[in-house]
């Protein structure tokens, strides 16, 4: 399930010697050609450890910066004749973000977004039926992606579910890239269509126990899933077919801050004990939530409309009330709190 096994597998610390380097090629390019981020940036010695201590880019500096230089932006580091590929973001907050890719760029999406595929399961043997349209959202740079993948490709797009119900009954495809609201679908119908694999992105949903069992045995289908923020790649994350979370793509090109270091929501904590020739013992603690959330409570109403805490640079907004996300069930040091714990050798 790796693509790129020498990087993917890499230790941390060369991982992050590679970061350095991209990042401080990055930095000299953008303190020479953008006006939108030089004043931030300053003319010393900057690293990635000292990012923490830049201000953050909103959606609404985005936005000044489209308005104050139509139609790229202010934020565009290259001669327009450059940029080759132009997607749009939803705009449900207000006009659409504009996403300018150079050739360089569009490579850089379509590498991580390999991994991030193959990391599903989606490889050269396969058969992909992909609903994700070419445009205008960043989901259909996927298409590049199966290319360099090398599986074989049956392009749909959005919208024509007949088409959809016709590939799969025929037996032209055995996997599926749809939005879990599509596969949902799929799998209310009286006559279900039936699939070896469902890969869901686009919208959250996949990864939610309920809808994902759901699917699963409606379509026969084993579901994983793709996650992205469309500013920086249309696929950062790919979960493989174990199921047990997120695999981090991105490593060489994104670099991965910690918003909130000093959080006291603190629902898991993961422990690793060297031992002998038995291997190392991986414990992982989580909060036990149910023993002070009774079910039908409203604390327990509002945890599950909220379905998970979320972070931003404005605040935070927690899926319990803050007694419990920070003190009550939260695994904070030396606390003694209730937790289901996990323990297995590796």
């Amino acid at each position: 399930m790796i693509w790129d096994r020498e990087l993917e597998t890499a230790p941390p610390a060369d991982v992050r010697a590679l970061a350095e380097a991209a990042w401080q090629s990055q930095l000299a390019h953008l303190r020479e050609n953008s006006a939108f981020h030089r004043p931030n940036l300053g003319s010393g010695a900057l690293r990635l450890a000292d990012l923490t201590g830049l201000p953050f880019t909103t959606k609404e500096d985005l936005k000044r910066a489209i308005e104050a230089n139509p139609p790229f932006g202010s934020n565009l580091c290259v001669p327009e004749a450059r940029v080759k590929r132009v997607y749009q973001t939803s705009g449900t907050t207000g006009a659409p973000s504009v996403l300018a890719l150079t050739l360089a760029d569009a490579d850089v999406w379509t590498e991580i977004g390999t991994r991030s595929y193959y990391a599903t399961g989606i490889h050269e043997e396969h058969s992909v039926l992909s609903t994700f349209g070419a445009g205008p959202f960043v989901a259909g740079h996927t298409h590049f992606v199966l290319l360099r993948i090398g599986s074989r490709v049956v392009p749909v797009g959005p919208g024509d579910t007949e088409r959809v119900l016709f590939a799969l009954r025929a037996g032209l495809v055995d996997t599926l890239l749809v939005t879990p609201s599509f596969a949902q679908y799929l799998a209310n119908r009286q006559d279900p269509p039936q699939v070896a694999h469902v890969v869901t992105g686009g919208e959250p949903g996949g990864g939610i126990p309920e809808i994902r069992d759901h699917i699963q045995s409606a379509l026969a289908a084993v579901v994983t899933e793709v996650m992205g923020i469309g500013d920086i790649a249309p696929s950062l994350f790919g979960e493989c077919p174990h199921q047990q979370g997120m695999h981090f793509c991105g490593a060489g090109h994104v670099w991965v801050e910690l918003i909130d270091p000093d959080s006291r929501d603190l629902d898991q904590l993961s422990v690793s004990e060297s031992g002998d020739k038995s291997g190392t013992r991986i414990l992982v603690a989580i909060a036990d939530v149910n023993a002070l959330v009774k079910r039908a409570t409203p604390v327990d109403s509002h945890a599950r409309l909220n379905t998970t805490s979320v972070y931003t640079p404005g605040g935070i907004f927690a899926m319990l009330p803050e007694r419990l996300s920070t003190d009550l069930t939260s695994l904070n040091q030396d606390q003694d709190r209730l937790a289901v714990i996990i323990s297995y050798v590796v």
